[in-house]
């Protein structure tokens, strides 16, 4: 995944490691570098999903970028209880 604009550029990766799904995408916009991971991690046994996020760096706006992450996280959990 490479996205090359104006404002901005990224590069991902989407994909299995370990037998766990992973997403890594990195950006650089207005001269600074932000980076989104993402990995789950299923247990068969147990029926049962981890899944472990991370990113940053978030120099403007972090208020408003961490709001939207909890409200995210928050509307995965729901959805993911409804089953």
């Amino acid at each position: 995944m490479v996205l090359d604009t104006k404002d901005e550029k990224s590069d991902g990766y989407v994909g299995m490691v370990y037998g766990n799904y992973y997403l890594q995408i990195d950006y650089s916009r207005d001269g600074s570098h932000y980076s989104e991971k993402v990995l789950i991690m299923e247990n068969h046994e147990e029926s049962t999903t981890e899944l472990f996020f991370a990113s940053g760096s978030c120099s403007k706006d972090f208020d408003a970028q961490k709001s939207n992450w909890e409200n995210l996280v928050e509307e995965v959990k729901r959805s993911s209880e409804k089953n």
